[in-house]
């Protein structure tokens, strides 16, 4: 962690971490984004670390769908995120949220409450942040804590790899774990070599493009518990999903240039001129 050049903390609240990790990170740091859902929590950091010039002050939502131009194209070097991401609505879909803000090879470092029974945690935070936003599969059991062995196996499943869990064992006596997880390959397309590909396929006639990278990620609408007995109709597209898709597969290229409104495996572009 002591190396990371570009660092994002989510959640960062009464920035109890953000002092040791600035700290940590003061002599190899380049940028550190200091976030959180608080206007009030925003103003008091800046107060607090007015002295420190690399340090920049924004709203984030992990709930929330990201604006890709408020963050470094290059990706960030680590992500830190203590005691917020339980408050996810879809931990999974969080995660690759995350993940996509990431250089490759960066990483994620969590901090957690562990013990899914626990009563002071349901005493404590609870009581302060209601402990109730989630809709994904926590709402089998109603808890919204997650084990140990948990939060590896939802890292896996948004793309991560697994680094470091401390302490090791499943139940530990701080009922917390620090987890770091390493996200492999390059989580974000090259808008110029994009722009680069699209000109030399369709030649000097092509208007000059500015592309904006925007978020895909899956969101399931209901828990397993409440699924639908009917399957949703899809949305209709203009010209109907099988022109536009027929449109693109004809076209020779794989850049989506025509409006795709279906689910895919890919990021979402839009071109505009």
């Amino acid at each position: 962690m002591c190396s990371a050049e570009r660092i994002l903390e989510v959640g960062a609240g009464t920035a109890a971490t953000t002092a040791p990790v600035l700290k940590a990170t003061r002599n190899t740091r380049q940028s550190y984004h200091f976030t959180d859902v608080s206007a009030q929590f925003l103003n008091d950091a800046r107060a607090r670390f007015h002295d420190e010039s690399q340090v920049s002050y924004a709203l984030f939502d992990i709930n929330q769908p990201l604006d890709f131009t408020a963050h470094p194209e290059a990706g960030y070097d680590l992500i830190v995120a203590v005691n917020v991401l339980h408050d996810a609505s879809h931990v999974v879909q969080t995660l690759r949220r995350l993940k996509l803000l990431l250089k490759a090879g960066g990483r994620l470092l969590i901090v957690e409450a562990t013990e899914r029974n626990s009563v002071f945690q349901l005493a404590s935070v609870g009581f302060i942040e209601g402990l109730s936003g989630y809709r994904d599969f926590r709402r089998r059991d109603e808890k919204p804590m997650l084990t140990r062995s948990a939060w590896q196996e939802v890292l896996v499943q948004a793309g991560f790899a697994n680094e470091l869990a401390w302490p090791a064992q499943e139940s530990s006596p701080l009922r917390q774990h620090l987890l770091v997880a390493r996200s492999p390959g390059v989580n974000r397309p090259d808008k110029k070599a994009v722009s680069r590909y699209l000109q030399q396929r369709f030649g000097t006639g092509l208007p000059i493009l500015q592309i904006r990278q925007r978020e895909a990620l899956f969101t399931p609408l209901h828990a397993p518990s409440d699924a639908p007995t009917e399957p949703a109709k899809p949305t209709p597209v203009a010209g109907g999903i099988r022109h536009w898709k027929n449109r693109w597969l004809n076209s020779g290229n794989r850049c989506c240039l025509a409006p795709w409104q279906g689910i895919t495996t890919f990021s979402n572009w839009a071109a505009t001129a």
